[in-house]
């Protein structure tokens, strides 16, 4: 084993340049040196320096791959106020057209349009990624389900048809995708059966269907309660943002830059939903700050295990950079490697597709719909008692003193208690309702 220190002298890693340009320089030191070509022309590598990790995927992935569009990469989480989502360009482009649509649905889930505009969404994707797309594999895919005229089936007809989209242009999409729900149950059955003779055409048909499979996961998710109602509700209100922020900093890092700038980057973590696993320095610096600060982990679907040049530091403490370096250091003299996976964050091809029932959608409407009121009688209770505190100490008609506004607070936290107390009583009233109304719903015809 070669020792670190020999190793940066050797790389001219200068000791008296910043630690951000020590890093930079490792991790283009340690991003693949010999890269082959497909022929297409795209760089590709299998080459990882770290053991690929996969954990469970979880419903923000899902929501990522659906705000991804056609860029390269976007990651989403929730701060407990707004949701954040970041690209690896300057300012997601498709992500705001596409929470517009998904507030517009989750306000009217029995509008008809504005579901049709989330498929519509998908098949843009699909149109993208497998009728533009000119990697070899789907190009071998679409030869024998398009160019050979014996072959039959569903899928070839679910190809026809994205043809067909993408030659109509946006405009006329959303008018004719009535056939695309049966459409979708019968490529879905053929894929199952597909699975027995040939996994990996298979996985591949499955890649190609998938984005609407997202699309019915996500939306089946908010409404059996699978999604937190926190963030369901800053859905709804459009309480987003979007990070605007220099091109070609990893999307995942945007957000750990952000939540070190609002001072959140402590204590809590949660979930960041990312459209594809993260490179190996994203892993690496996400899993340092666990270690170093948070009490709840900060978690991510997994990583390939890869590394590319021009990786950008984020902007994290000082010792976390200084454990980062010596981390890379380490890998450097190590010189250990294993093969990239090239798995994406969404699940193996799934037994059943999801099913979303109207007493369902009934239910989370009215779990959403009693948060509302308790927040906002909440809001106007604090604020009434709060004036007539304020009321209160006026009339006293003397200057506030320091031992008086430390009375003023006491006085005011005794409040405060009460009115907790009288919130938790309205909670368990507003439950008692609720179940009773949701007893009498309607049944669907």
């Amino acid at each position: 084993m070669v020792n670190a220190q020999e190793w940066l002298d050797e790389n001219g890693l200068d000791n008296n340049l910043t630690i951000e340009e020590r890093i930079s320089k490792l991790t283009d030191k340690l991003a693949p040196q010999q890269a082959s070509y497909d022929r297409n022309g795209i760089l590709y590598s299998s080459r990882a320096i770290i053991k690929p990790s996969r954990n469970e995927s979880n419903y923000l992935d899902c929501l990522a791959r659906l705000l991804k569009g056609t860029e390269t990469c976007v990651a989403v989480f929730f701060d407990g106020e707004k949701l954040l989502i970041a690209s690896n360009k300057k300012r997601p482009k498709h992500a705001e057209y596409y929470i517009e649509k998904l507030s517009t649905f989750i306000n009217d889930p029995f509008n008809g349009i504005a579901y049709n505009l989330l498929i519509e969404s998908a098949i843009k994707q699909i149109i993208f990624y497998c009728i533009k797309n000119n990697s070899f594999e789907i190009e071998d895919l679409k030869a024998k389900y398009l160019k050979e005229s014996n072959v039959s089936s569903s899928f070839k007809t679910f190809l026809k048809v994205m043809e067909e989209y993408s030659k109509l242009g946006e405009s006329k999409i959303s008018g004719e995708i009535k056939v695309i729900p049966d459409l979708f149950k019968k490529v879905f059955e053929e894929i199952k059966e597909q699975q027995e003779s040939n996994v990996d055409e298979a996985k591949l048909m499955w890649f190609c269907l998938s984005p609407l499979y997202d699309t019915n996961s996500f939306v089946n998710a908010v409404f059996n309660g699978k999604v937190d109602l926190k963030i369901v509700k800053a859905i709804k209100e459009k309480r987003v943002e979007y990070i605007d922020e220099k091109e070609n900093v990893h999307a995942e890092m945007k957000i750990i830059n952000k939540l070190y700038k609002n001072n959140k980057l402590n204590g809590k973590g949660g979930h960041i939903g990312i459209s594809k696993l993260t490179c190996a320095p994203c892993w690496i610096t996400i899993d340092l700050l666990n270690n170093a600060l948070f009490v709840q982990p900060i978690t991510v679907c997994g990583t390939h295990g890869g590394i590319y040049p021009n990786w950008i530091v984020p902007n994290i403490y000082y010792a976390c950079k200084t454990n980062l370096l010596r981390r890379f250091e380490e890998l450097a003299s190590e010189d250990v490697t294993y093969k990239k996976s090239r798995e994406g964050t969404r699940s193996k091809i799934p037994q059943s597709l999801p099913k979303i029932t109207y007493e369902d959608l009934q239910k989370t409407i009215q779990k959403i719909k009693v948060i509302e009121e308790i927040e906002g009688e909440k809001a106007e209770l604090e604020l009434e008692e709060l004036g007539k505190i304020k009321l209160k100490s006026k009339n006293k008609r003397r200057i506030k003193l320091p031992k008086q506004e430390k009375e003023f607070k006491t006085e005011l936290a005794r409040e405060r208690k009460t009115l907790k107390q009288k919130d938790k009583e309205r909670v368990n009233e507003r439950k008692e309702k609720y179940q009773a109304q949701i007893k009498v719903f309607p049944k669907q015809n």
